[in-house]
């Protein structure tokens, strides 16, 4: 049996999702303020907000999103369990090559992916694979095409990687 996994409009929406729960904290923020101290310093109050979530928070996600984006835009991923073999389709070049060409496994999650909890900051839904093979070869995949993906290769070849920000090292 054949899998396909490629970048969907509907996996890139799904983690992007904190930064309009973000936004609304914002605007709680800006009301907060608002209701306890005046309209008065109302500017001052969005100013603040926003540029406090703009700079510590919308800056890194958005960076991490198009980066994503970029790395996988349409690109394809066939996996074939039966006969062992992946086929990566990447900017018009196909690859294929067996599981057992597979060095190395690297899984980059934050802390509260790994801990299968629920994340505070905008990129904590982010992460991706690196995949390394015999002949030296890397394959990035991202969150936007697989979420999850267990491949059937050695646990020795699979190293969890927890960062607090998942962008793509290279």
């Amino acid at each position: 049996m054949d899998f396909l996994y490629k970048s969907t409009f509907k996996n890139r929406l799904s983690h992007i999702y904190l930064v309009y729960i973000a936004l609304f904290a914002i605007a709680l923020f800006v009301l907060f303020m608002v209701f306890k101290f005046g309209v008065g310093d109302l500017n001052e109050y969005i100013y603040i907000a926003v540029s406090l979530y703009g700079f510590f928070l919308l800056l890194p996600t958005l960076f991490i999103h198009f980066s994503y984006l970029i790395t996988n835009y349409k690109d394809q991923l066939i996996i074939s369990f039966d006969s062992k073999i992946i086929e990566y389709q990447h900017k018009g070049r196909k690859i294929l090559f067996h599981f057992n060409e597979i060095q190395l496994i690297d899984i980059y999650k934050t802390p509260a992916l790994l801990r299968r909890a629920p994340g505070w900051l905008p990129w904590d839904t982010y992460h991706y694979l690196k995949i390394t093979l015999d002949n030296g070869y890397v394959i990035f995949i991202t969150c936007f095409m697989v979420n999850e993906l267990e491949l059937p290769v050695d646990k020795a070849k699979i190293k969890f990687h927890k960062v607090f920000y998942p962008y793509l090292r290279r």
